[in-house]
């Protein structure tokens, strides 16, 4: 599927170079620690990744809680084909990557309940 959005389509572009760039070392990463940080000395059940975007996040996650189902939810199919790529590293797979195409509209939980009736 073709991401329609002009902001998914502005990703979708960028998908194939963001995770080459510093700004994933010295932007997203200080983000993401703090991120992990705040889930010391839980054990959830279930995590969303609410833009995702190539999965770093959604990677560390599944590491950190391999016993949790992590779902990925991102806007742009070239993000989440990056994300399928990376998460099939860890032995995960594509299955919980969630492409949120009205998110911005109706609300992600109406894209995760989608993901669960199919």
């Amino acid at each position: 599927m073709v991401s329609t959005s002009p902001s998914a389509a502005l990703f979708d572009r960028w998908s194939a170079t963001y995770d080459r760039t510093g700004l994933q070392l010295f932007t997203y990463r200080p983000i993401h620690d703090a991120v992990l940080a705040q889930l010391d000395g839980l054990e959830p059940s279930t995590v969303v990744d609410l833009g995702c975007g190539t999965g770093q996040l959604t990677q560390r996650l599944m590491r950190r809680f391999p016993d949790a189902d992590i779902v990925g939810v991102d806007v742009s199919d070239g993000m989440l084909t990056e994300a399928a790529g990376r998460l099939r590293q860890v032995g995960g797979d594509a299955q919980p990557l969630v492409r949120a195409e009205h998110c911005h509209r109706t609300g992600c939980a109406s894209c995760l309940r989608d993901q669960d009736s199919k």
